[in-house]
């Protein structure tokens, strides 16, 4: 026959062991639900980054033709005009200041292309660094799993066999 006392002491001992394999279960879905985020967070980051170098690769592509464009028409303008001045019979210093003029013209429109695309890919890299950041801020947020707390659940046992010990020493256990 189980007295009280042993009663007491077997429901502690059991109570405090599915405490701790609660714990742990609990412990073991928060650290796999955080590997689900930490993946989907990397798969986003990954797939935004190289939607990133896509654009920086447009970005570099579209100035390149941009230029070429820029240097034939110029160089269109330049023919043009000296055809027209060789037409014309007008030689001289007008004719070279036009000409050069239209050569600084060229030039200009392709710093200007060159700035421009200097600073979207300075953007595109902000972009960047603004996705890691983000990224790094929602992993490092995430909730740290709890281990489980066996000081606890020994302290209830413990507690219980004391508890128990002091009952059998004063002669009310089942086995007095």
């Amino acid at each position: 026959m189980c007295g009280v006392a042993e009663a007491g002491l077997a429901i502690a001992v059991v109570s405090s062991a599915m405490a701790i394999e609660n714990q742990q279960r609990v412990a073991k879905a928060q650290s796999d639900t955080n590997q689900k985020t930490y993946d989907s967070q990397m798969t986003a980051y990954n797939y935004n980054l190289a939607n990133t170098n896509n654009q920086k690769i447009t970005e570099a592509s579209d100035a390149a033709s941009r230029k070429f464009d820029n240097t034939v028409r110029n160089q269109y303008d330049i023919a043009r005009a000296k055809t027209a001045s060789g037409e014309s019979g007008i030689s001289g210093l007008s004719v070279e200041a036009l000409l050069s003029d239209l050569s600084s013209a060229g030039g200009k429109a392709n710093v200007n292309t060159e700035v421009n695309y200097l600073r979207r890919d300075s953007a595109l890299e902000v972009d960047k660094l603004n996705m890691w950041s983000g990224t790094a801020n929602s992993i490092n947020s995430l909730k740290i799993p709890t281990s489980p707390d066996y000081v606890s659940a020994g302290l209830d046992i413990a507690d219980a066999g004391t508890t128990y010990g002091q009952k059998y020493k004063d002669g009310k256990t089942a086995f007095n």
